[in-house]
């Protein structure tokens, strides 16, 4: 089920714990994404204005795709 978290005053993140958008919660634009292939892995493959690169948040970590979506937007 998707849900909707703010991640700062600027972004939104708009999914579930293995897939994701970031909205911009001004204009409402997708500004990036993630997946991952396996969540127990911790490995994350993520794009955001352009530019994509693959983040590792440890399984253990609580929410860990809420963490992701906060180092991809900082």
């Amino acid at each position: 089920m998707d849900t909707s978290h703010r991640i700062n005053k600027e972004y939104e993140l708009i999914g579930d714990e293995e897939s994701f958008i970031v909205a911009d919660t001004t204009t409402r634009a997708i500004v990036g994404a993630a997946f991952t292939d396996d969540p127990a892995s911790g490995w994350w493959h993520c794009a955001i204005r352009g530019k994509s690169r693959k983040l590792y948040v440890a399984a253990t970590t609580p929410n860990p795709h809420l963490e992701v979506a906060r180092r991809m937007t900082r």
